[in-house]
C-alpha cells in the first residue's frame, strides 16, 4: 500500500526522516494504528497513538526510554525508539500523535499459541524481561492507567455500573451479574495477598499476549515483547495470568460458542512451566504457592471489565454489534468456570486456600 492511500501518515513519515516512504498497514488494533514505513534507506514502525486512552503520550515515551536503556545495559534487546528530525520522540500534527520505532526484520507475531512450544517460549520471554528489569526501581515507571490491574477497583467499577445502569441494560443480565458477584472472593484474595510483603511489586508488561511478542520467522524463538504502553508496577499474576486467560482457551474471547469453550491442558502447563523457567528464582515461596491463581484473577478481572463496559453503554472497548461486550463477558465467565474445574480436577489445586 502506497502513501497516497494513507495520506494522513505522510507528515509523520516525513518527520521521522522518510519523505519518500511507502506505507503499509500492519494493524488496526483496538487501541493504536500501526504502520510500516519503507524507504530506500530503512524501515520504521509508525504508530498513531490513541490519545483518548493515553491522554499523556509523553509518559509512554518516558517509560519506554527508561526500559530500553536499562535493558541495553544488560545487552537485552528491544526495538529502539526513533527520534524525529527535530530530536523529539513524538510528532504531533493537527489531529494525531505519532511515534516511531526501529523495524525488526525477519520477525512475526502470532495471534495465539498453537503449540505448547510456542506457549512455553512466550511465557518464558515475558518472565525473562521482568527478571531483567529487577534492577530498575519500580517508582521510576509512571503508571499511564492508574489501577489498570487493580482487581478491587475493577470490582468497584462493576458495582457502580450496576447501580447507575445508565443505559438500562442491567435487567438483561441478572444471571451474569449473579455469577460475577458469587466470585467476589477473588477480590478478597487480591486484597489479602497484595498487602503481604511476600507478594512483591515488579515492573510488569501488563499486556502479555502472544500477539505482543516478536518471533523469529526462521527459528521460531521469541525475540522480545513489544507494545509496552501499559508497563507499570504490578504483581506477577498480571503477566502470567493474562497469558493464561488469552491463550489457554479453545476459542477466542470474541467467540459466542460458549459450549465449545474448554481449557487446552498442554498449553496451560507449557505457560506455567515457561514462566517459571525464568521466574523460579525471582518469585517468593508465597508467590509460587499461589501461582495458579494468576489465570483465575485475570480472567475474572476481564469478565468484570467487559460486563462493566456493557452496562455503561460500550464506551471503552470497540464493538461491532450491540451485544458484543455482553458476549465477551459471558465468554470470560465461562472460561473462568472451566479454569476452576480444570485446576481442581486435573491439577488438584485448591482454589479456596
Amino acid at each position: 500500500m502506497r502513501t497516497d492511500n494513507i495520506p494522513e501518515a505522510l507528515p509523520a513519515a516525513r518527520a521521522f526522516g522518510l519523505p519518500d516512504a511507502t506505507i503499509e498497514v500492519i494493524s488496526e488494533g483496538l487501541i493504536h494504528r500501526t504502520l510500516l514505513a519503507t524507504s530506500d534507506k530503512r524501515q520504521l514502525i509508525l504508530q498513531q497513538i490513541n490519545t483518548q486512552v493515553f491522554p499523556k503520550p509523553e509518559k509512554l515515551i518516558s517509560n519506554y526510554l527508561l526500559i530500553c536503556n536499562h535493558l541495553k545495559s544488560q545487552e537485552i534487546f528491544l526495538p529502539e525508539p526513533v527520534a524525529d528530525t527535530s530530536g523529539n520522540y513524538l510528532f504531533a500534527d493537527k489531529e494525531r500523535v505519532w511515534r516511531a520505532t526501529a523495524y525488526v526484520s525477519n520477525t512475526q507475531t502470532i495471534a495465539a499459541a498453537l503449540t505448547p512450544e510456542q506457549a512455553f517460549r512466550a511465557a518464558s520471554c515475558f518472565a525473562r524481561y521482568t527478571a531483567a528489569l529487577a534492577g530498575l526501581p519500580v517508582n521510576l515507571i509512571q503508571p499511564v492507567i492508574p489501577g489498570f490491574h487493580n482487581l478491587q477497583w475493577r470490582y468497584q467499577q462493576f458495582e457502580e455500573a450496576c447501580f447507575n445502569d445508565v443505559v438500562q441494560r442491567k435487567k438483561n443480565i441478572p444471571d451474569l451479574i449473579s455469577r460475577l458477584r458469587l466470585r467476589k472472593h477473588y477480590v478478597t484474595f487480591y486484597q489479602n495477598v497484595t498487602t503481604r510483603p511476600h507478594f512483591r511489586q515488579r515492573i510488569m508488561h501488563c499486556d502479555s499476549k502472544t500477539g505482543n511478542i516478536l518471533f523469529d520467522k526462521n527459528t521460531q524463538r521469541a525475540v522480545c515483547p513489544v507494545d509496552w504502553d501499559t508497563v507499570m508496577p504490578g504483581y506477577y499474576f498480571s503477566d502470567l495470568g493474562d497469558l493464561i486467560r488469552s491463550t489457554c482457551s479453545t476459542v477466542p474471547e470474541s467467540s459466542t460458542h460458549f459450549t465449545s469453550l474448554a481449557i487446552r491442558e498442554e498449553i496451560y502447563r507449557a505457560l506455567t512451566e515457561g514462566y517459571l523457567h525464568f521466574a523460579e528464582d525471582m518469585l517468593t515461596p508465597s508467590e509460587k504457592h499461589y501461582l495458579h491463581h494468576a489465570g483465575l484473577l485475570m480472567t475474572y478481572m476481564q469478565a468484570l471489565r467487559f460486563a462493566t463496559d456493557y452496562l455503561n453503554g460500550d464506551v471503552y472497548y470497540q464493538t461491532t454489534c450491540p451485544e458484543q461486550n455482553l458476549h465477551r463477558a459471558i465468554n470470560q465467565c465461562t472460561l473462568l468456570r472451566q479454569l476452576e474445574i480444570f485446576l481442581e480436577k486435573h491439577l488438584k489445586y485448591r482454589i479456596s486456600d
